[in-house]
């Protein structure tokens, strides 16, 4: 069972135009916390204070979940304690980055403007911070996410259906969606602020890599794809819409509903 087969349970969530991790059927629940992190907890992304306080009790260590609330409080403004939270979750990641053994340290050479921002982002700050070189290194970072696939043909179901998948994992940052999933979304999040026509959203999302189980690629894509559908013209939405998957378009459609 690949990563695609668990995502449509982590969206069983939705009702009503709400979200709750606890209607999650039961199925989709055998990978863990990990599992929800990686592949559900966007989901939370337009929520309020209550859900933002149930995340950091729940999910403090979580790279991931001070991306999230900050998400939270650009629809619904949180208290100062809970963004004094999220920053003190980005000054943790910025150590937890600057040590020799991880994953983002052996990259941030190649993207020093990246890096930089990284270190120094904050909930309030980010429009200090901003350059359109700093744009451009996100989206080489994206596009260097998505580059050198290899291609595969698998046998589906039913037996004997063969279709073609990208593969990522000969790529210098194949694992980066698992192994530094906040600097992915950190760098999407600044051209979607801040170059939010960017070609390199929609160019991305249309590629429909290989997922093992938990990662964080299928969450990624939904929020980018919530991000196009709301902001690029109908012919772009048409062409993008006709080849995501359906678990990304039903995303869509929860969130959209919620609005």
């Amino acid at each position: 069972m690949c990563g695609y087969c668990f995502e449509g349970y982590y969206l069983s969530g939705w009702q009503n135009g709400n979200y709750d991790a606890s209607r999650i059927d039961s199925e989709g629940l055998v990978l863990g916390e990990d599992g929800f992190v990686a592949m559900g907890l966007v989901e939370y992304t337009g929520g309020d204070e209550s859900q933002a306080r149930e995340l950091m009790n729940r999910f403090p260590e979580f790279a991931l979940t001070p991306w999230v609330i900050m998400k939270i409080h650009q629809q619904n403004p949180l208290s100062d304690d809970a963004v004094r939270w999220v920053d003190a979750a980005f000054a943790r990641q910025a150590e937890v980055r600057q040590r020799p053994d991880s994953y983002w340290y052996s990259h941030k050479d190649d993207y020093p403007r990246l890096d930089s921002f990284y270190h120094h982002a904050r909930m309030g700050n980010w429009t200090s911070l901003v350059t359109l070189q700093l744009l451009d290194e996100a989206e080489r970072f994206l596009l260097d996410i998505f580059s050198h696939c290899t291609y595969e043909i698998k046998e589906g179901k039913p037996e004997g259906e063969m279709f073609i998948l990208p593969s990522l994992y000969r790529n210098k940052l194949s694992d980066v969606f698992n192994a530094a999933p906040l600097e992915v979304f950190l760098a999407t999040e600044l051209l979607i602020q801040f170059r939010s026509k960017s070609w390199v959203l929609p160019m991305t999302i249309s590629v429909d890599v290989e997922v093992f189980f938990i990662s964080y690629f299928p969450g990624w894509r939904r929020i980018v794809a919530n991000h196009v559908f709301g902001n690029e013209s109908s012919e772009i939405i048409e062409t993008i819409g006709n080849i995501l998957p359906l678990n990304t378009l039903k995303g869509l459609f929860f969130t959209t509903s919620e609005r």
